[in-house]
């Protein structure tokens, strides 16, 4: 569980977007967190898919240090650090602005004062950004999620995920089948 700070300000970004129309929901260690798996993080991760969130007259009265950033070669479409005075951000935004994103946060269930994505949407991002803590995360989540995770995670990709997301979780799967079926 997030230090009450982060959790605080995490809340009170997740407030000030929902009052805009703006949906966040939590995701990373913070959302394995919530769905019942203890790991260890020094950030709370929200994520959105409204370019709107990344004005930063949205945020000059409620964080006084808000770095904004959008990277061309990042799979995300942008990023929002606050509170960003030290090595890591307490609280960032993650911009995805595609409709596979916008569905999984339709999914997200409220839990704790902020919206939450399950197993099945959680392995779906960590797919999408398919980093080593990523895969670590999706071993994690595999120790944890029962028995019908799998099989959501790949009808969701199959039905309207991003192509990137659906080869990495096919590599995935690869790797845990002891058979070598990918499901």
């Amino acid at each position: 569980m997030a230090e009450p700070r982060r959790r605080d300000l995490a809340e009170r970004i997740a407030a000030r977007l929902g009052d805009r129309g703006i949906r966040a929901a939590l995701i990373g260690g913070e959302a394995l967190g919530a769905n019942g798996v203890a790991r260890s993080t020094v950030d709370v991760d929200l994520l959105v898919a409204d370019r709107a969130a990344l004005d930063a007259r949205l945020w000059t009265d409620l964080v006084p240090d808000v770095r904004l950033s959008v990277d061309p070669a990042d799979p995300l479409d942008g990023v929002a650090d606050f509170d960003a005075a030290g090595p890591v951000a307490p609280v960032q935004l993650v911009l995805i602005n595609r409709d596979w994103a916008r569905a999984i946060l339709a999914r997200a269930v409220p839990r704790g004062g902020l919206f939450t994505v399950d197993f099945a949407d959680l392995a779906i991002l960590k797919a999408y950004a398919d980093g080593p803590r990523d895969r670590v995360d999706l071993h994690l989540i595999a120790e944890h999620a029962g028995s019908t995770w799998q099989a959501e995670v790949t009808a969701r990709l199959v039905d309207a995920g991003p192509p990137v997301a659906l080869r990495a979780w096919r590599r995935f799967l690869s790797s845990i089948a002891p058979d070598g079926d990918d499901g």
